[in-house]
């Protein structure tokens, strides 16, 4: 299938540069310098289909060069509770479309949520920032073939993607990029980071979904029990120093949490942090302390979330170094802008 599928990419690849302007031509000789990197459409097509493997949601209006959707439509797509089944029936679909239009000449264009500043607002009620449904196109010809990479990227990822979720394996966003690091396609992290992004904005999931997790940075110390699963022993965090967090957000969503408490204290330095730790400030001043060791990753902002919930009587406090811990700690409360196209927190 990898070889007919490359004999026929070639064989229409000629017959579209004869017969486009001369327009046509610069933008696809623009984006030349990525047509190598499309091998991964033909290594993630010849992988085994499942018979009877179809996407729950049509995803028609994410792959096509109309760049007006529907609002409720692109609602109703996201999924927060995906299997890795629908997950892979998702990402085969996008290839056995993008491979189908190819084979008659036409390429095909990917719209993914806008993740511009424009596109952000400031949620009433949560003070979350969320993104509206405005969408960006994706394509190997799009703005004389500027965008090449980006579309590129986006099926590198999906390469990866489905083979952890066809083997049950975990990676971070840092193991990504030691992988895909291949210059000029991936140079940087944040090549790597948006590429995610627009990734998740494609198949509409969010990031756990696809088995990429974030690293393991965040700690909390104090007065605080945690369970991580029903019927398993309360880990006392103060007893232990401190309790590392875990970068699968999933894994948090389940957490118990009990507590004697008066306050939550979120602090930005990790070396003042582990001092507070050895002084046995919780026992001071009874609080739950948290840190993500600067700037805060999602899954601590997460445990940040479910902590509030569960005891919103609790104020949060935040102690910060001057100027860019400000910037932390808005971080903490109201979440980035632009906001990542995942699950908020």
């Amino acid at each position: 299938m990898c070889c007919e599928y490359a004999t026929e990419f070639k064989t229409r690849q000629t017959g579209f540069c004869t017969a486009a302007t001369d327009e046509q031509q610069r933008s696809w000789s623009a984006s030349c310098a990525c047509q190598h990197e499309l091998v991964i459409c033909y290594h993630v097509a010849k992988l085994q289909s499942r018979p009877g493997s179809q996407p729950k949601h049509s995803m028609d209006g994410l792959l096509s060069g109309d760049t007006q959707c529907e609002q409720d439509e692109l609602a109703d797509l996201v999924d927060f509770e995906a299997s890795d089944e629908e997950v892979l029936s998702r990402i085969e679909h996008c290839v056995s479309a993008f491979l189908d239009e190819l084979s008659f000449g036409r390429l095909q264009s990917i719209q993914t949520v806008s993740r511009e500043s424009s596109n952000a607002y400031l949620e009433s009620g949560t003070e979350q920032i969320r993104l509206q449904q405005a969408v960006q196109t994706r394509s190997l010809t799009f703005r004389q073939g500027e965008s090449a990479f980006h579309f590129v990227r986006i099926f590198k990822v999906l390469e990866v993607v489905h083979e952890l979720l066809r083997t049950g394996k975990q990676a971070t966003q840092r193991d990504l990029y030691y992988r895909l690091l291949h210059p000029p396609i991936f140079s940087t992290t944040r090549d790597v980071h948006e590429a995610i992004q627009d990734t998740v904005s494609l198949l509409r999931v969010p990031r756990s979904c696809l088995n990429i997790c974030c690293s393991s940075r965040g700690a909390v110390s104090g007065l605080l029990h945690v369970q991580e699963h029903q019927n398993e022993p309360w880990i006392d965090c103060c007893a232990s120093g401190c309790k590392t967090l875990p970068g699968d957000c999933n894994a948090i969503f389940n957490y118990c949490f009990q507590t004697t408490a008066q306050y939550i204290l979120v602090v930005e330095k990790d070396a003042i942090f582990q001092r507070l730790v050895e002084d046995g400030f919780c026992n001071l001043a009874p609080s739950i302390m948290l840190t993500a060791k600067g700037m805060p990753d999602l899954s601590t902002r997460v445990f940040l979330r479910q902590l509030h919930e569960a005891f919103p009587q609790l104020p949060v406090l935040g102690l910060v170094w001057p100027f860019l811990g400000f910037t932390n700690g808005a971080v903490y409360a109201w979440g980035w802008s632009p906001p990542d196209t995942q699950c908020p927190a």
